[in-house]
């Protein structure tokens, strides 16, 4: 995997993807996503850092030129992995990726996060919310909100569908600006699960949310650095995205 033995101990480092692909259980589709989430458990750091889907490097194991994206498609998550530390001198040695339908899945899961909207947001998310109904499979909802030139500028709930489908939002403006969104929601998703958070209710979550991703992190691993992220009381988050804005 390029595993950089020089970085600190202390951080975790976890590759964060989202493919295309319509079934979670194949390794294959682009990840439309690539985030580092750096974990500090003792301190309660969280670093988010976007990688851009479009970024052209050489990808290992004579896989050839290519976009960074393009990794996951042709060799699945370790190929992915080794992508990231080699291009970039990390220790990435876990991942968590998922697809549309079940990060959609996630969100319903812990009851739908709130995000303040901003300009055409809103009108991008109906949109993409009527392609996913329409074409990809997602079942129509009457309790779901059409959204409207009101909510822009302020919070609004946003079900699994309406948060995916913000963090799919790239025709409004550019790739630099869809990846502030995807960690946007990753944030809002951290705060809704921080607001009643214990040990027992981390392992409920836990249980509930690891059949929507495909992981090499383990349910103990999991429940050891979330234990340790609680007892350091409260959490930090700070974000960066290659290439610099």
């Amino acid at each position: 995997l390029a595993i950089n033995e020089n970085l600190p101990d202390e951080w975790v480092n976890v590759l964060l993807m989202a493919t295309d692909s319509r079934d979670i259980a194949k390794n294959n589709g682009r990840t439309d996503v690539m985030i580092v989430a750096s974990v500090n458990p003792s301190t309660g750091e969280i670093k988010l850092s976007s990688f851009a889907r479009d970024m052209y490097l050489t990808l290992p194991n004579g896989a050839g030129g290519n976009r960074i994206n393009a990794a996951y498609s042709f060799g699945g998550p370790l190929l992915a992995l080794k992508t990231v530390n080699e291009t970039f001198e990390l220790n990435c040695q876990y991942y968590a990726v998922v697809n549309f339908k079940s990060m959609a899945a996630i969100v319903d899961a812990l009851g739908g996060v709130d995000i303040e909207l901003q300009g055409l947001e809103y009108y991008y998310i109906n949109y993409n919310v009527a392609v996913s109904e329409d074409y990809e499979g997602f079942p129509k909802s009457k309790t779901r909100r059409v959204l409207t030139e009101a909510d822009a500028g302020v919070s609004v709930h946003l079900d699994g569908l309406q948060a995916v489908s913000y963090a799919r939002i790239r025709k409004l403006d550019n790739d630099i600006q869809r990846g502030s969104r995807q960690r946007i929601l990753l944030q809002a998703l951290l705060n809704k699960m921080m607001e009643n958070i214990t040990p027992s209710t981390l392992m409920s979550l836990a249980v509930t949310l690891i059949p929507n991703t495909s992981t090499n992190l383990d349910v103990p691993t999991i429940l050891q650095l979330g234990t340790k992220f609680l007892a350091a009381g409260d959490f930090s988050l700070s974000e960066f995205s290659v290439p610099i804005e």
